[in-house]
């Protein structure tokens, strides 16, 4: 998985990434994780065990690795192979889930990801 990220409004000082992992079935989606992370803070003491959980998956795939202030504008996820994110995610039970993340800055939506994926 790849992911290419353009920010136009430099330099970034605070931003708060809100997270949330659920698991769907036929009729209904039951959440199992949610929250929320202030990024600049989180980048400097990864204190958040959710959040710390989340970012191994991909910190070593990306540019986005490094405390507040962001000035550069391109990010990028790169080259994440399916296989590493699958041994990662076997403490999760089988099913399908609906990984969902909002990042805002200056209490305005900069940006969406939603990933949709099966565990079996």
């Amino acid at each position: 998985m790849s992911i290419r990220a353009q920010i136009y409004e430099l330099p970034i000082t605070y931003a708060l990434v809100t997270f949330k992992l659920s698991k769907r079935d036929n009729q209904h989606v039951f959440e199992r994780f949610n929250g929320s992370v202030e990024l600049c803070r989180f980048m400097r003491d990864r204190r958040n065990p959710i959040a710390n959980f989340i970012f191994s998956i991909f910190e070593d795939y990306t540019n986005f690795n490094h405390t507040c202030p962001f000035t550069e504008s391109h990010h990028f996820l790169e080259k994440l192979p399916v296989q590493h994110v699958s041994n990662l995610i076997s403490v999760l039970p089988n099913g399908r889930y609906i990984f969902h993340l909002l990042w805002t800055s200056n209490k305005r939506l900069r940006g969406e990801i939603i990933t949709y994926f099966t565990k079996s």
